[in-house]
């Protein structure tokens, strides 16, 4: 908003600056002519040859930097033969001549740095600048060439076509040339320029088949104008125009349409309620320091963006409760909980009431019942009354929503059934892995150093308790009759061990995991036969919760 404020301020100034200037300018020029053509020798004029010139211009601009001009111009130009150094020419043709001159010319002129002369900071700033101009016109030519001392014998004949071609009507003429313009106030100015002009002739100096038929003649002006703007009236002398000036009779500026702006805010001082102070128009001149379009003023936060119904101060939710005082400032509230929202309108706010949703007691603290953890089942019929719960699990808490409350969750974080405590069961391919590992461990006779054959099963069973971080194992180590007991018994505490230390340097933690030996204490099969013993010599491995 503040820098729309600035763009419309600095559009208004430009648009008054710009009525304030001059539209029209006329200027008096004094200066000199020269010729161009068969009686010189070379591609600059002759200085000693210089004849005064004077004329007349009136100018239009549309924007200070392009103008569109008409000129006259009178002036004198003449040429001798005596100047030249071929001394043949000086002494047997011997020509000289002097011509008028009346050149009118419609030209367009480009002053580079003109747009600089009138910007909306300020009325009036005085320039120097280059310019350009060219155009097209008409010159009326008046020749008097002078053939009386020339050789007669030589020159007769074409004399003669010379004078019966002598000109009798305007020529075109195309000038250009360049120039500087100095400023010298916002009415006044002084142009020095020279500008040269073809005439599409060659008897300009009424000289052609006496000399160079084939060669156009050229002249050039150069020389100071006089310049005077025109075209408007300050009476306050400010720069603006009476008639765009709000205040013709006080100087003022550009920005505040021709009046006073002490502060420079582009608010004229009558119209400005903060006068001294730079402020913002749509404040009637008065600064808004936090942009809020409340007036520093009347603004009882001027450093902080707020609200108007607020009188400029914060409120974030808009409730027409200052932030500073509202004690729920980022939800719409009211007045008599000090900004806070009350949903179920019982008069307790929402962050106070244990029942936001549904009106009730403020002795059971905003429900219609006592509800200590909030989840509006009352503390009588909640089995978790101290934890937010929900109805179908009574008032306890299911965060995987397996059906089983967390208090009787062996798996509260994971899924499972409902007659698994909660927790997921072993796939059938996992339960025949442990099913099959009895069999498939096996140690070097007599001794517990597993075989190599064993890892695949043990790796297996890595992954199953990986996959299961709920379940706890447990390793039971067996053999069969033969031998002491005793010996027996350590053995199969030995390879239990083994089994436990393997799973251990494979990342499974200790606590998760149990062994002991048992001895020949526990045989499956008939120690009398031989397929009994081996399915005695065994490790059972048994997952549980737990």
């Amino acid at each position: 908003m503040k820098k729309l404020s600035y763009t419309i301020l600095i559009a208004i100034a430009f648009v008054s600056a710009l009525s304030a200037q001059p539209k029209w300018e006329w200027g008096l020029f004094v200066g000199g002519a020269n010729y161009l053509g068969d009686l010189v020798e070379t591609e600059w004029p002759v200085l000693k040859e210089t004849m005064p010139a004077a004329g007349f211009s009136l100018a239009f601009t549309p924007n200070q930097q392009f103008f569109f001009q008409t000129s006259i111009f009178y002036a004198r130009v003449k040429g001798d033969d005596q100047n030249l150094d071929d001394a043949f020419i000086a002494n047997y043709r011997n020509f000289k001549f002097e011509s008028e001159l009346i050149d009118l010319s419609f030209q367009t002129r480009f002053e580079l740095f003109g747009k600089k002369r009138f910007r909306y900071e300020t009325p009036f700033n005085g320039v120097i600048t280059p310019y350009l101009f060219g155009g097209v016109g008409l010159v009326w030519i008046k020749a008097k060439p002078d053939f009386s001392l020339a050789d007669r014998e030589t020159y007769f004949l074409l004399i003669q076509e010379d004078k019966a071609a002598a000109l009798d009507q305007p020529r075109l003429t195309i000038p250009v040339g360049a120039g500087v313009k100095l400023d010298l106030g916002k009415k006044t100015a002084l142009m020095l320029d020279v500008g040269f002009r073809t005439s599409f002739t060659d008897l300009l100096d009424g000289i052609s088949f006496t000399a160079n038929p084939d060669k156009n003649d050229w002249y050039l002006f150069g020389g100071l104008t006089f310049v005077k703007r025109i075209g408007y009236k300050d009476t306050d002398n400010d720069g603006i125009v009476d008639k765009e000036d709000a205040c013709p009779r006080l100087a003022g500026v550009g920005s505040a349409r021709g009046c006073p702006d002490a502060d420079g805010d582009g608010v004229e001082d009558l119209e400005d309620l903060c006068p001294d102070r730079a402020g913002i128009f749509e404040l009637n001149g008065c600064p808004d320091s936090d942009g809020d379009m409340v007036m520093d003023m009347v603004d009882e936060c001027p450093d902080l963006a707020g609200r108007e119904k607020t009188n400029g101060c914060p409120d974030a939710d808009n409730d027409g409760i200052r932030d500073a005082h509202d004690e729920c400032p980022w939800e719409v509230g009211n007045v008599l909980l000090a900004g806070c929202p009350d949903c179920d309108g019982d008069g307790i706010a929402n962050k106070s009431d244990l029942c936001p949703t549904i009106p009730g007691n403020p002795l059971f603290g905003g429900c219609p019942f006592p509800d200590k953890d909030r989840d509006g089942i009352a503390d009588e019929e909640d089995l978790c009354p101290t934890i937010p719960g929900e109805v179908n699990m009574r008032g306890c808490p299911d965060q995987d929503k397996d059906g089983v409350a967390d208090k009787d969750d062996l798996c509260p974080n994971i899924k499972g059934e409902k007659d698994n405590s909660g927790c997921p069961r072993l796939t059938k391919e996992e339960e025949e892995i442990l099913q099959l590992a009895q069999k498939e461990i096996q140690f070097e006779t007599g001794s517990a150093i597993l075989k190599s054959e064993s890892l695949k099963t043990l790796y297996q069973i890595v992954q199953i308790l990986k996959d299961y971080p709920h379940y706890h194992l447990s390793i039971r180590g067996h053999t069969d009759d033969r031998g002491k007991a005793s010996s027996n018994q350590e053995l199969s505490e030995k390879r239990a061990k083994a089994c436990f230390e393997f799973l251990t340097k494979e990342g499974i933690q200790l606590e998760r995991m149990t062994y002991e030996g048992l001895g020949e204490s526990e045989p499956i099969g008939n120690n009398k036969t031989s397929d009994g013993r081996k399915l005695n010599r065994r490790v059972e491995f048994t997952l549980s919760l737990g």
